[in-house]
């Protein structure tokens, strides 16, 4: 019963509540594979990106709170307020454990599992920027100084009295702790080391504790050499430094190496002679055939990976080209996003591994696999790190992609199909359209034309193309179709094709509905040419309503539809948002006329901590945006808009009348409508551009949208009382040549190019694409 409704709940892509059934079905079956492996998807489903968003929200949201309940009168109240955070913490994972008491102090607490060494300080790296000053958050527990009372089992330690004797074994860089106090040791045995261990993270803090303490032994009396347990952290600190190690408090930052006898197997990772990896523990686990810090880390969200590739394809010196490989993943890949980080690598006899944990495994593939791309000697992919875990490739080799022949059509087209699961939709149009047009019969055509609206439609590794792009891909679909009419019309393929293309053309929804009837002639069972019909639809008559929004009726009176807009709960969420993040308003530009939706610009005045104007809009997510299919998880459907402009700038109606003065907030009006008059949507990185100058001040014509100033989660993102999310922007006008920068190399190229004074608007700025390296001073308008 409970599987049942977990997979019912899956398949209603209600992630967490199938897991709840999932994990209740898997302790009355730890053994069902089945519901181990839908508790994996469903973890995947929800990465621990989204999962510290949502606690990092709900935390400020409930901040007040939780500040009156710091000092708890009772037990009852005390059990109230823990309960209380549990809530918070289990948007996370029901395994997390912390402490909360002191000045707002919270401590998480890793409990012997070393992942949580890497998990925590994320989580903690997330924390927004209102909390900070206030809240002191700490991944592990760093350890008491001073002496402090303990008891256990009606029985009082006094840490002052602990007597202890550190051995170190200079092989292994760790210590043996033999330890004596009269009421501690005559407990038994069992009960003194499990309280002996606790107390050693009490006072050595956890990260210490497990990296340093290797084992522990109780002592019968004080012994010659024992020393008071309050100076083991020194003397730890002094041996290991005396012995020329660096001195390390959390395990994660400790690369340890690893050396190994290559096996005859058949499985990755057995063909490997060294390696080295600050994640020991998961290493052991893969060649012991355990999966327990595997899934320990996936309940929170994370991925414990391997990447892995073939040695030796044009390479020297293959462990040098992984050095490389790994620098390059982490600058720029993991660090800009914060995706994870690497746990370590190791090279074998035929492969070389890239170990990895990662925060969230779509967004990670989707960014990694351009990168992979400039290698095109090597294929690469990409595994669990458990023995036998799912393997998915991310690129192949140049050298593997079969060519047309007529002799090997058969593997050629499987190639085809290989790619176009693996959205290589560019590399299926390439291998496509080198086939000789004396072999280009019906089938292949069809196949390109597949290729070329799926590129339109979904994009290379699902980045959606710019809309030219877009529209040149689908106009040659439609060219490649006629190109076949006379034997494709009476075809429900070939009709099929016709009216996907026309659909996702601008305005064309109408052919896109005349050849979707004729589909569905063709093929009554395909219920996808419904659909397009009724999405077609719908588009004409929203598009309906806009145009009868604005013409006169029989009368001569001007018709008029209510603009979209933001219900009275929504709208005082987002006014709370702005003023907890961006800072209070004092005046509001209130938009008189609103023919869609009603746009209102909040003003932040300068302040000691941001020197500029802020002008945030508050509208524009009133509108959900036409998102891409492969993006709705993704909640990109609502945003709000942020430019912020010098101190100096006039926003005095008088100086408003002037387009010298006016043209930012005109700007954040035109691209808050942009996504609705066009039937698309803004997100980060795109990018708008104009027919001419924003200004006559300015040679500043285009437009980018990126995260906030504020840069932490919290202020990017407000969630509404029903769940959605609206995303915060902030726009950067752009010059023309640095748009085509941006377009032909990317947004974090163009982004690595720019420094802080960029954040700010400046009319006359130095191009970033001509800048030398000297600071940018902004030039006051007159």
């Amino acid at each position: 019963m409970e599987f049942q409704m977990g997979y019912a709940q899956y398949f209603l892509n209600n992630y967490r509540e199938a897991l709840d059934y999932f994990s209740k079905a898997r302790e009355l079956n730890p053994e069902d594979e089945d519901t181990l492996s839908f508790i994996r998807q469903c973890n995947m489903a929800m990465p621990l990106t989204r999962r510290v968003k949502e606690f990092w929200n709900w935390f400020v949201e409930n901040e007040e709170k939780l500040s009156g309940m710091m000092c708890p009168n009772s037990m009852e109240e005390a059990d109230a307020f823990i309960e209380f955070i549990s809530k918070g913490t289990n948007l996370i994972s029901e395994d997390m454990h912390f402490n909360i008491g002191g000045d707002h102090e919270f401590t998480f607490s890793v409990e012997g599992w070393p992942d949580l060494f890497i998990i925590y300080p994320y989580i903690i790296s997330c924390m927004p920027e209102c909390l900070k000053g206030k809240w002191k958050f700490f991944p592990f527990n760093p350890g008491k100084v001073g002496s402090f009372a303990y008891r256990v089992h009606d029985t009082d330690v006094d840490m002052g009295k602990i007597m202890v004797k550190a051995s170190y074994d200079e092989k292994r860089e760790n210590f043996n702790i033999r330890y004596y106090d009269k009421n501690l040791c005559a407990l038994p045995e069992e009960n003194s080391d499990g309280n002996f261990h606790v107390i050693l993270e009490l006072v050595l803090g956890e990260g210490v504790s497990f990296k340093y303490v290797n084992g522990i032994e109780r002592a019968s009396g004080i012994e010659e050499g024992m020393i008071a347990l309050s100076g083991l952290r020194q003397h730890i600190e002094e041996t290991v430094k005396s012995h020329g190690h660096e001195f390390f408090e959390n395990p994660k930052d400790v690369y340890t190496g690893y050396q190994l006898t290559p096996k005859e197997s058949d499985e990755l990772r057995f063909d490997v002679i060294v390696g080295s990896t600050c994640l020991s523990s998961i290493v052991a686990d893969y060649y012991h055939g355990s999966t327990e810090i595997f899934d320990h880390a996936d309940g929170f969200g994370v991925q414990a990976l391997y990447m892995v590739f073939q040695n030796g394809v044009g390479e020297d010196n293959i462990l040098n080209f992984r050095h490389d490989l790994e620098d390059r993943i982490t600058e720029e890949i993991l660090e800009p996003g914060n995706l994870g980080v690497i746990t370590g690598g190791a090279t074998g006899t035929e492969y070389s591994y890239i170990d990895l944990f990662v925060y969230d495994l779509r967004a990670f593939v989707k960014k990694v696999i351009p990168l992979l791309d400039e290698y095109p000697e090597y294929s690469f992919y990409i595994s669990d790190f458990i023995r036998n875990g799912r393997i998915h490739q991310l690129t192949e080799a140049a050298s593997e992609a079969i060519p047309y022949t007529k002799e090997n059509k058969e593997e050629f087209l499987a190639q085809i199909e290989k790619w176009n699961d693996m959205e290589k939709f560019s590399k299926c149009i390439k291998a496509l359209e080198d086939i000789p047009e004396a072999e280009q019969d019906y089938d292949m055509v069809m196949l390109l034309v597949r290729a070329y609206e799926n590129y339109a439609i979904l994009g290379d590794n699902g980045e959606e193309p710019e809309d030219d792009e877009k529209e040149r891909a689908l106009n040659k679909a439609l060219e490649l179709l006629e190109s076949i009419r006379e034997a494709g019309e009476s075809q429900a393929g070939w009709n099929k094709r016709m009216a996907y293309a026309y659909q996702y053309l601008v305005e064309q929804e109408e052919k896109a509905i005349e050849y979707a009837k004729r589909w569905a002639e063709l093929d009554p069972e395909d219920s996808s040419a419904v659909a397009v019909i009724n999405e077609c639809n719908e588009e004409l008559e929203k598009r309906k309503i806009k145009c009868e929004s604005c013409c006169d009726d029989d009368n001569g009176d001007n018709k008029s539809i209510a603009p979209e807009m933001y219900s009275e709960d929504e709208i005082d969420i987002i006014e709370k948002h702005i003023e907890h993040y961006y800072g209070n308003f004092e005046f509001v530009f209130h938009e008189k006329v609103s023919p869609d939706i009603h746009v209102d610009i909040c003003l932040i005045p300068p302040s000691e901590e941001c020197n500029w104007y802020t002008l945030v809009t508050m509208g524009m997510g009133a509108h959900l945006m036409n998102v891409p299919n492969q993006l709705k998880e993704d909640q990109l459907e609502r945003a709000e808009l942020v430019i912020c402009l010098p101190e100096y700038w006039k926003l005095d109606k008088e100086h408003l009348k002037d387009e010298k003065w006016y043209w930012p907030i005109r700007l954040l009006k035109e691209l808050a409508r942009f996504p609705g008059e066009n039937n698309t949507w803004l997100g980060w990185g795109h990018t708008v551009s104009y027919d001419g100058p924003l200004s006559y001040t300015t040679e500043l014509c285009a437009s980018i949208l990126i995260n906030p100033p504020c840069g932490n989660i919290g202020g990017n993102t407000c969630t509404l009382p029903d769940g959605e999310e609206v995303n915060f922007y902030q726009i950067i006008p752009l010059y023309g040549d640095e748009l085509e920068f941006k377009l032909k190399n990317g947004t974090q190229k163009l982004l690595d190019k720019m420094n802080d004074n960029i954040l700010l608007v400046n009319p006359h700025r130095l191009n970033v694409l001509n800048q030398i390296d000297i600071e940018n001073p902004l030039v006051e308008l007159k």
